[in-house]
């Protein structure tokens, strides 16, 4: 069995050790050549299954890395776990360009940007521009949509700002209906997804979109899960329609977007209803993992 050769940009953020931790599990071991090239702005020490090759990405270093990618006759899938930044994701694109890997998966986990983009224009148009800028090179690329995060102990449990809630005060501001659906996945499946979608044998015959929920959730639910864990009553401080609470995000907008208000523009997206970025009614679950039969998808 032709096994995948599998290079990681960025591993400090919230996928990064849990993709990593897949990619050596018994569930898809088998499917990957060792070592992985794991590329990281920090000094850790390299292991029999993961090089850490420290790199700053920065315009000077971008031969350099491409230099290091093309090594051996390449990698077949990058995988890009970097922030969210315009800069940042410009440099990256030129490096994915001058690799030119069989597969590419960009850095889109979250809110589903082509539906959001019919009501809010040019929302995350760093993460379009790359995703587009690397198919016209001829690259194979595959944005994986996940909509909320979750973990008991942390995402949609501790960390519930994009819903409405302060955690701090036990407060609850409401955007449309609390009865609105929201698709989510446990981060561990998020991980296992990508990973199947990296080692996929044939992946110019993958979509370019894929959207996996493991579960879907209602704002209630949340709400009621946050009260029970707590022991606590949420005391509603505001209570806007799905209309006001965009109305709202333009206004925020007038001057650009601020990154501490990314809690609100998820909020907002979210209370916006199927099909309009966060609850999506079709998914690709069965690419990733047909029939379950690689895993479990882990349920809020």
């Amino acid at each position: 069995m032709t096994k995948t050769t599998i290079a990681i940009i960025g591993v400090s953020g919230s996928l990064g050790q849990p993709i990593l931790d897949v990619l050596q599990s018994d569930l898809f071991k088998d499917k990957v050549q060792f070592p992985i090239k794991a590329f990281s702005r920090r000094d850790i020490p390299s292991t029999e299954t993961v090089e850490y090759i420290k790199a700053d990405i920065t315009e000077e270093n971008i031969p350099k890395i491409i230099e290091e990618l093309n090594k051996d006759g390449g990698v077949d899938t990058i995988i890009e776990l970097v922030a969210s930044d315009p800069k940042l994701f410009a440099l990256v694109t030129k490096i994915i360009v001058g690799a030119k890997p069989k597969l590419f998966i960009p850095s889109q986990f979250g809110v589903e940007i082509d539906k959001v983009n019919t009501y809010i224009p040019n929302f995350l148009s760093h993460k379009t521009i790359q995703s587009k800028t690397t198919r016209e090179a001829g690259i194979k690329t595959v944005d994986i949509i996940t909509g909320f995060f979750f973990a008991p102990g942390t995402y949609l449990y501790e960390a519930v700002q994009q819903i409405g809630i302060d955690p701090n005060t036990k407060t609850l501001e409401i955007f449309g209906d609390l009865s609105n659906k929201i698709s989510v996945n446990f981060v561990d499946d998020i991980a296992k997804s990508v990973v199947s979608i990296a080692t996929n044998s044939k992946p110019n015959e993958l979509p370019n979109k894929v959207r996996i929920a493991g579960d879907v959730v209602t704002f209630q639910q949340i709400v009621d899960t946050f009260e029970k864990n707590h022991n606590t009553k949420l005391q509603i401080t505001k209570q806007v329609t799905s209309q006001e609470a965009l109305n709202e995000f333009f206004e925020k907008i007038k001057n650009g977007p601020k990154h501490e208000d990314i809690f609100f523009y998820l909020h907002t997206i979210a209370s916006q209803g199927t099909d309009k970025g966060i609850h999506y009614s079709i998914n690709e679950n069965e690419i990733v993992n047909p029939g379950e039969k690689l895993w479990k998808w882990a349920k809020y």
